[in-house]
This record gives C-alpha cells, structure tokens and sequence, in this order.
C-alpha cells in the first residue's frame, strides 16, 4: 500500500468539531478544537512513519517509508524548486536549478 503524499490531500486545515460537544448541542465556535491544544500520539506516528509511499514528483522513481520522505522532499532532483535570484521567478525541477543559476551569474 501506497500514501498519496499529494498536497492537495495533506495538511487541510479545517476545523476539528468535538463529537462530545456536538452530541450535547454546542454550537461549532465552542465545540471547535484548536490546532494548538491538540498534541501529537507517537504511537501512531511510529506506525504511519512505517508506512510506504512514493514521491508525488513527476518522473521521481523514489519510493520509501513516510518517515523518510521529508528528507527525500528536500533533496529530489526534479522537485520544482523557484530560482533564488531576485525578480527571475521562474520555476524548474532542481536539477535544472544548478544548471540554470550559473547562467544568470
């Protein structure tokens, strides 16, 4: 089994109603669950970092455990990647970055 680790499927940030507090009629503003007092469980952690996936770049081959994807994100050779010079903006996968920085030099 493989995780879509497309973002558009990660970090959603909507609201987390509690089930206790809408079982008892509150309305959504108190029975909301701030992100901030949530705290992470490392069991399900451990199990989900055990999980396999793939990398969602196009022409990445890359496939591994979900914990290690964070460090693969940061280092895949076609992840899009902006150029670092002020005002080009243009975007590329990072192998062509190394290519395409020298030339504006």
């Amino acid at each position: 089994m493989h995780l879509n680790l497309n973002p558009r499927f990660l970090g959603r940030s909507h609201p987390v109603l509690c089930p206790q507090c809408g079982r008892e009629g509150e309305d959504a503003a108190s029975a909301t669950i701030k992100t901030d007092s949530r705290f992470p469980d490392k069991a399900i952690k451990r199990l989900m970092g055990k999980q396999r996936v793939v990398c969602t770049n196009p022409g990445c081959q890359w496939k591994g455990f979900l914990n290690e994807y964070v460090a693969h994100e940061g280092e895949c050779s076609v992840a899009p990647v902006e150029c670092p010079h002020e005002g080009c903006g243009v975007e590329m996968p990072r192998y062509v970055s190394m290519l395409h920085v020298p030339m504006i030099i």
